[in-house]
């Protein structure tokens, strides 16, 4: 139902100056594989807890449990979603969908892959909706959200930066590049 990935992938910046400093920069934890079961939800948030934990990250914690909670979610539903639709079928062992947390000084940076290659839109959500909240809340907390789209699906990345923390624009840009992580 669960994997950690033994070797986590490193993303080594191309080009440029980075706008903000790499010193002091905390570990990486490895990618999170996860099958598309509800249950991995739960374990998705505690997993997050315990990588901001290890890393020392106060004050933002539960803001982004929350965000996990929620793309693990629409990542679980794009995974069945896609399959259904005539995409890839998984076996029980199978682990389509993966998260990943950096945590930097100044901010975390989230990454949920799913195999699905459509990227949702976030819509304005009733408040009394029961369901399509989730990237109206993301949104509302996250510094940065955007999608990448891969051979094998997209990425979804969020940055939420620590309190007292604003990016520049060039930061976020920087960040969207990849130039820094």
């Amino acid at each position: 139902m669960i994997d950690v990935a033994d070797k986590p992938s490193t993303v080594t910046p191309s080009t440029g100056t980075p706008v903000m400093s790499q010193e002091g920069t905390r570990a990486d934890s490895p990618w999170l594989r996860l099958s598309p079961d509800p249950e991995v939800v739960r374990l998705a948030r505690d997993h997050v807890l315990e990588v901001l934990a290890e890393n020392d990250v106060e004050g933002i914690a539960e803001d982004i449990r929350l965000i996990v909670s929620e793309l693990v979610t629409n990542a679980m539903r794009a995974a069945q979603r896609y399959a259904s639709a005539g995409g890839t079928a998984w076996a029980s062992y199978e682990r389509p969908v993966s998260l990943r947390v950096i945590c930097r000084p100044l901010w975390v940076h989230l990454i949920v892959t799913d195999p699905d290659p459509v990227t949702p839109a976030s819509a304005p959500a009733d408040l009394l909706d029961e369901s399509g909240r989730g990237l109206s809340i993301v949104d509302s907390i996250a510094a940065l959200q955007w999608w990448v789209k891969g051979d094998h699906g997209k990425a979804c990345h969020v940055v939420v930066t620590h309190e007292q923390v604003t990016l520049k624009p060039e930061e976020a840009e920087m960040l969207r590049e990849r130039v820094i992580l």
